[in-house]
């Protein structure tokens, strides 16, 4: 007993003259009191000695000493070297923590008692080195220059449901193996906040690179990078929704989906990309560059982001479903919205989407380009495949057998909507939107809504072999500047009416009986010109109004326009509209309508070289032909003559 009694003396007398901090050494483990905090160390029984509420066993104790090293409050750092690892704990905490090291796997559970953030600090490198952490309440943990590969589970599993700060210093990189048990090579239970200037790069070769139980944020004070390098599964798979305000977040080499948001509850499973860029790569048959079963935003409530995706995934049989399923940049279960922002989707392969969408489509602004290659994939019960290539009659089979490529596809089947019922419409009123659809095949579509499509602002081209725009109900244009061009279907085709009341619309279909504008008359439906200049170029006919509710005058006529040139409509000197013409069309019928135009009233149209005089009617076909045409010989278009059309 005097032994002990000395012991506690020496360690009095230490700390109350020139020492700093007592260092208690437990294995790999290493407690930090500082002097100032220490107060009353009670030794007890020669094997217990108790210090800031933490209790040692003496046999466990490897070292004790002293120095004068600075101690910051609730930090814990990790430094990982090889098949070892060393933990320090700040005095103040160490309380609250039970610390396990078993060679170079850490393990950090927090008691209920914890009322203060604590900052876990990770560093080095290990080739079969884990971290784990649990508790009750928030905490910070810290990326700097860390290397870990887990065999068997994942390399970061933080199991605290709470906020955690993950907080990127240098350059870190977390990997599992195939043997892993875990969901990911980093696997967060609670809400996940990114910040710092560094970089994470992420491999998850039994499962997703990332697993998030809760909520994933990127900070807007982000200028990290986060790299998805490799999953078996998704790159991300996160359960309440995706925030991202700044910083860098790519994703490659997955073998599902690049980002999928589910959703745990009635609120959750939705993306908002506010500001930084994300980039996506994904290359699996069916899989989806941002899937969500919540909605998709992207504004500029912090800075305009810049979303680039790509995709070259062909699509797939599912088995469960007994359906298709195509692959998508983006996709998702509900609405999305486009504010502002840099936006580019490329789909390459067979059925292969840009944006996808089975509610609601809502573009106010930014600049939205969207590019599809690829034809149909066809895949008939499992058992036959046809990568782009099937040479059959795609309307002699069933719609579960297939998927088409479109740009912008808003809304679902009939038979999968819960009122039977088409959903999905398209509301634009900003934004530069470019829609290129090159696939030789019927249903490579620009836009698509399978309700109704509205244009009230913004700025639309639409490039497609199949129709350019496309609705199952009506469509309403009433402003923007809208130039759509199919080559083998419709410019503007609506399966209910066809209402034009402002904007500047120039549209092109094929050869006869396709047209530029087109409303379904075996329905019963019709064109409304209320307003608006509206050029419509094709082989058939146009549609054209057939009611006087129809109050715009407009006149038709036969002949060619040559890429380039502006063709202008006048009244007695005065230029009512002006319409710029992007590609040769010859041996057309045209419909042209402008601000201002009466029935029975006389019109000049001009294209710079040849000129026209023709009178407006209110409705009615106008007798295409009649005044002649605009003629010239035709000019080449890139890699296609205009005689093609």
């Amino acid at each position: 007993m005097k032994k002990a009694l000395l012991i506690g003396a020496s360690l009095v007398v230490s700390l109350g003259t020139a020492a700093q901090t007592l260092n208690v050494v437990v294995g790999e483990v290493t407690y930090k009191i500082p002097a100032s905090q220490a107060g009353s160390m009670d030794y007890a029984d020669g094997s217990r000695l108790t210090i800031l509420g933490k209790t040692f066993q003496l046999k466990e104790v490897t070292r004790m000493y002293v120095d004068h090293s600075d101690v910051a409050d609730n930090s814990v750092s990790v430094t990982y070297n090889g098949s070892a690892a060393a933990v320090t704990v700040a005095g103040n905490c160490m309380s609250h923590l039970d610390v396990t090291v078993n060679g170079s796997a850490v393990s950090i559970v927090q008691d209920e008692t914890v009322d203060t953030e604590i900052s876990y600090s990770l560093s080095g490198a290990s080739d079969n080195g884990s971290f784990y952490m649990d508790g009750h309440y928030k905490a910070t943990v810290v990326f700097a220059n860390l290397s870990l590969i887990c065999a068997d589970s994942a390399a970061v599993n933080i199991e605290n449901g709470k906020r955690i700060a993950i907080q990127l210093v240098g350059e870190s990189t977390l990997k599992d193996s195939k043997a892993s048990q875990g969901k990911g090579a980093l696997m967060v239970n609670g809400h996940s906040e990114f910040d710092g200037d560094g970089t994470l790069n992420l491999y998850g070769y039994a499962k997703h690179a990332y697993w998030a139980d809760e909520y994933v944020q990127l900070k807007k004070k982000f200028t990290g990078t986060i790299n998805i390098l490799y999953a078996k599964k998704d790159g991300l798979n996160v359960n309440q929704y995706f925030l991202q305000n700044g910083g860098h977040f790519n994703v490659s080499g997955t073998l599902d989906d690049g980002i999928q948001v589910s959703a745990d509850d009635e609120e959750g499973g939705y993306a908002t990309i506010s500001g930084g860029s994300l980039t996506i790569d994904v290359t699996a048959a069916g899989s989806k560059g941002l899937k969500c079963d919540g909605n998709i935003t992207i504004d500029d409530s912090k800075s305009a982001p810049t979303v680039t995706i790509t995709n070259s995934g062909k699509g797939k049989w599912d088995s469960d479903d007994q359906e298709v399923k195509g692959a998508a940049c983006m996709s998702s279960d509900a609405n999305v919205t486009i504010a502002a922002g840099q936006i580019s989707l490329t789909a390459t392969g067979s059925g292969g989407k840009g944006l996808k969408c089975d509610s609601t489509l809502t573009i106010t602004g930014g600049d939205l380009s969207v590019t599809t290659t690829g034809t149909t994939y066809v895949n008939i019960g499992g058992n036959q495949e046809y990568d782009g290539n099937y040479r059959g009659q795609l309307d002699r089979l069933d719609d579960a057998y297939t998927t088409s490529p479109k740009g912008i596809k808003v809304g679902i089947k009939a038979t999968e909507s819960s009122t039977g019922l088409p959903v999905g419409d398209i509301q634009i009123s900003g934004g530069n939107i470019h829609v290129t659809c090159s696939g030789q095949q019927d249903g490579s579509e620009g836009i698509e809504s399978k309700g109704t499509l509205t244009i009230s602002g913004g700025t639309i081209d639409c490039n497609t072999y199949d129709d350019a725009i496309n609705s199952s109900s009506h469509m309403y244009i009433k402003g923007g500047t809208i130039t759509v061009y199919s080559s083998g279907n419709d410019g503007l085709d609506s399966n209910g009416n066809l209402y034009f009341s402002g904007g500047t619309t120039v549209a092109y279909g094929t050869r006869s009986p396709e047209c530029g504008i087109d409303a379904n008359e075996e329905e019963g439906y019709t064109v409304f010109f209320t307003g608006g200049n509206v050029l419509g170029i094709g082989g058939g006919n146009n549609s054209h109004p057939t009611t006087q509710e129809s109050t715009q005058g407009y006149v038709t006529y036969s002949g060619n326009v040559t890429a380039g040139c502006i063709l202008t409509v006048s009244k007695d000197g005065t230029v009512l509209a002006t319409f710029t013409l992007p590609y040769d069309y010859s041996r057309g019928n045209v419909i042209l309508t402008a601000d201002g135009m009466t029935a029975g009233e006389q019109y000049t149209v001009s294209d710079g070289t040849s000129t026209q005089t023709l009178s407006a009617v209110q409705y009615g076909n106008g007798g295409p032909g009649g005044g002649g045409g605009i003629a010239h010989p035709h000019r080449r278009r890139a890699g296609r003559q205009a005689e093609e059309l």
